[in-house]
């Protein structure tokens, strides 16, 4: 594995700069970081130079220094892979960059890929695979996140997360007026150029099997959405994929006279979202439009999609949206339709209200469950329950509630604005929006409600003398009163002679449910 050095002799007194590259025969380079953070320093690669686009580059715990990318766009359009793990770090944040993939490029434990620039783009001059098996891949995008891009020879580029943390955080702003501007500042699976494309195409599909996903959109000014489109997917299998503050989640995009709509309407054929287990989260109100102008599709058959706005079957265009649950909860505000239709065939949706006439609908199909299909309204709740007859719901989980109390707010946020974080309201059993007063001292002694179905938080009774951080002690469990399923008590110990104010809090915190 020898460096091949390319030179050129000085010229009129002008000495001209010696570069040395990698033969791409060679097969392997490494970041040593002996030198300093350069990624263009030879001195810090082994064998000695800069790797080029068709050699393999290993960035681990061997490294001395992180790798900074310098200033401008970062180029992996190439035959070579791209591996982080360990404790290395590739750093590409020069605020104009973009990052160009092509090829596979993989994160696995302890890595971590750290971008903020215009583009994030996975496949771009060729097919692309992203494969984040652990650590932290962090996209701070100002235009787009995509995975195909220019073409539609770029379709069937791929995002796997079996584990870690992507977080990709939208903050584009554009121009209202320009249609073109808004789908570049958005988050795009399958934008693979602006042709048509017939149904045998494989479109791009980001799958999470495990880790978490948080795609967020940053400025509430800006018009972001999550595009779906050209035969291209989601795949939810395990883990946590969520989707914040978006203005629209649109499941057959289409553009440029594409026609994915294939054989079977409501099949991936189509652009589509599938859940089969883990959680999907859709939060902040954004409406999960399928069929958008072409044919989209919302295949569900467990796990959970937690929507706090609405599923709206077809768009303001041509194109046709389906769903077909088979198991798993859907949560959302409603189910509006203008074409298409929702196969329901088992599993739980629950609706805002009393949607208890959903049955009645033509759109909506029950001729798959195995046995009577009955919609409950609860008044308490609000909400309406469509299931099959004998199903149990499975035990509350907190992005159902947040989807349908807090908008999709996160555990430790306060959505309502009344000083009591989500979750510990979650934790309560509280309802709506409404203000949750802390709880008084009564005989000495304090009582906190609980909801006995929470099984995905914990909580902890704590005492302090002065508030001060860090000066909180956990009151043991043994000196709580927990006989009653729905309740918490404690009895303040009695004051001695010029004892100090006690305070006491009940902290909750989120504890994770496996989901199949």
């Amino acid at each position: 594995m020898n460096p091949k050095k390319l030179s050129a002799p000085a010229l009129g007194g002008i000495a001209v700069l010696a570069v040395t590259l990698i033969d791409p025969l060679s097969g392997q380079s490494v970041w040593t970081g002996g030198v300093d953070s350069a990624w263009n320093n030879a001195d810090n690669w082994n064998p000695a130079g800069v790797p080029g686009t068709a050699t393999d580059v290993v960035v681990d715990s061997s490294a001395s220094h992180q790798v900074d990318i310098p200033v401008g766009n970062w180029s992996r359009q190439g035959a070579g892979t791209t591996t982080i793990s360990g404790t290395g770090v590739i750093n590409l944040q020069t605020g104009s960059a973009r990052f160009l993939n092509w090829g596979t490029f993989t994160v696995a434990a302890g890595g971590a890929f750290n971008h903020t620039g215009e583009y994030f783009l996975v496949g771009n001059g060729g097919l692309g695979s992203f494969v984040q098996s652990g650590g932290t891949v962090t996209s701070n995008h100002s235009r787009g996140f995509f995975l195909s891009d220019n073409n539609a020879s770029q379709l069937g580029t791929t995002y796997t997360l079996t584990g870690g943390v992507l977080t990709v955080n939208s903050q584009a702003t554009y121009n209202a007026g320009n249609l073109v501007d808004r789908r570049l500042r958005s988050v795009w699976f399958g934008k693979g150029g602006e042709g048509a494309v017939d149904a045998s195409v494989t479109g791009d599909l980001f799958t999470v099997n495990g880790g978490t996903a948080n795609f967020t959109r940053i400025h509430a000014t800006s018009t972001s959405d999550v595009l779906v489109s050209r035969n291209s997917g989601i795949a939810v299998e395990s883990g946590t994929a969520t989707f914040r503050n978006y203005v629209e989640f649109r499941v057959g995009y289409g553009m440029g006279g594409t026609d994915n709509s294939g054989t079977n309407p409501a099949g991936p054929n189509n652009s589509h979202v599938t859940v089969s287990g883990g959680l999907m989260n859709v939060a902040g109100g954004t409406p999960m439009v399928l069929g958008y102008a072409d044919n989209g599709s919302l295949l569900v058959s467990g796990g959970t999609l937690a929507l706090s706005g609405e599923i709206r079957l077809g768009g303001p265009l041509a194109g046709s949206g389906f769903v077909v649950q088979t198991g798993g909860v859907i949560t959302a505000t409603d189910v509006a339709f203008i074409a298409g239709f929702y196969d329901f065939g088992g599993g739980f949706l629950r609706l805002a209200g009393d949607r208890t006439s959903i049955l009645e609908e033509d759109w909506f199909s029950t001729f798959t469950a195995p046995d009577t299909v009955v919609a409950d309204y609860d008044p308490v709740t609000d909400r309406t329950t469509i299931h099959v007859t004998g199903e149990s719901l499975p035990a509350s989980t907190y992005a159902v509630w947040s989807a349908e109390n807090a908008n999709g707010g996160d555990f430790d946020a306060d959505n309502d604005g009344d000083g009591v974080p989500n979750g510990a309201e979650y934790f309560f059993g509280e309802l709506g929006a409404g203000f949750t007063a802390n709880p008084a001292v009564a005989g000495g002694e304090i009582t906190w409600p609980r909801d006995p179905a929470v099984t995905d938080a914990a909580f902890v009774v704590e005492t302090s003398t002065s508030l001060g951080q860090g000066e909180w002690s956990e009151v043991l469990e043994e000196d709580l009163d927990l006989s009653q399923p729905d309740a918490i008590s404690y009895t303040l110990p009695t004051p001695g002679g010029g004892s100090p104010k006690l305070f006491v809090r009940l902290r909750v915190t989120s504890q994770a449910v496996a989901s199949e």
